[in-house]
């Protein structure tokens, strides 16, 4: 993938030294270990960074599972102190930022919830900062999971497909969306429940195919939200016109995702799922190559700000 290839070149010689410019990066990794790179210096544009924050009903609990006590922290308090030290960091906070919430209802109805709690700002601007972390300190969790519907919007969202507009302004500039859950995915409207024996997903996604033979337990790779991820990594966001410099949208402009599991260590099945969607982000699609999405756990505010920074 000739595109791919030009602006992980670019960026690669413009930023050798980070830790996520367009380098491969492991697959998997713990916070205490690795830290999810978003500020760009300055010889790169200002990365795109959608926050796609599950706010299903676990987050309204604390770290083992139990509602909180007065004074204690719930888990959706957790990530908006996480969220705080990030954008009041100024080594960090050179990001344009946005959030996009997802929950859904707990019935057959499936009926879900994607809520654009903040639209792309520059964070570097002190009242941009203080509006974002008001958003997620909004934010108040119930009901389920979809993840697959709301990476499908994300997605939507970088490429600029109606009704949104890409942020994407530059060439080579990265895009990327970051999946915060705590839980399994569920109550999605696609099939794409790692737990579902059928695992079908739209047409519009074909990359991945199905290994019917298996056991449900044994499927877990969470077909339909990796297509979703690998649509975002291989289709290009710009194809015509120049960008805001008057560059020619040479290359690649495609979007990154990374996963983070939030007190996840305990659910094997959702840190599975977490960890294989975000496999194959690279020029092969190939899941044994490194990819350029990865997946981390957190299970504090202190590895949640890791992950994040």
């Amino acid at each position: 993938m000739k595109g791919i290839e030009h602006c992980i070149g670019k960026r690669r010689a413009l930023a050798a030294a980070l830790l996520f410019s367009c380098l491969a990066v492991p697959l998997e990794a713990s916070a205490d270990d690795i830290e999810v790179y978003l500020s760009a210096p300055a010889s790169l544009p200002r990365p795109n960074v959608l926050f796609l924050l599950d706010r299903s009903g676990s987050m309204s609990l604390k770290a083992e599972g139990k509602f909180p006590r007065w004074g204690e922290q719930s888990r959706m308090d957790q990530l908006g102190s996480s969220m705080q030290t990030i954008l009041t960091n100024e080594e960090l906070y050179n990001i344009n930022a946005a959030i996009l919430s997802y929950t859904g209802t707990l019935d057959d109805d499936k009926r879900v919830y994607l809520t654009v709690e903040h639209d792309f700002v520059d964070a570097s601007i002190a009242d941009n900062r203080t509006s974002l972390i008001r958003a997620v300190n909004a934010l108040k969790p119930f009901g389920s999971t979809p993840t697959a519907n709301a990476l499908k919007e994300a997605v939507s969202w970088m490429q600029g497909l109606d009704p949104y507009i890409s942020p994407g302004q530059y060439q080579c500039q990265e895009n990327r969306i970051i999946l915060l859950t705590d839980g399994l995915a569920n109550y999605s409207d696609y099939s794409e429940n790692p737990f579902d024996k059928s695992q079908e997903c739209d047409d519009g996604y074909p990359f991945y195919s199905v290994e019917k033979d298996k056991e449900w337990y044994e499927n877990l790779d969470g077909i339909c939200s990796k297509e979703i991820i690998a649509t975002g990594y291989t289709t290009d966001i710009r194809t015509s016109g120049t960008d805001i410099e008057g560059n020619p949208w040479d290359g690649l402009q495609n979007v990154i995702t990374d996963t983070i599991g939030f007190y996840t260590s305990v659910i094997p099945h959702a840190e599975n799922f977490l960890r294989e969607i975000v496999k194959g982000q690279n020029g092969t699609l190939d899941d044994a190559t490194p990819s350029e999405g990865g997946f981390y756990t957190a299970n504090s505010v202190n590895d949640l700000v890791q992950a994040f920074s």
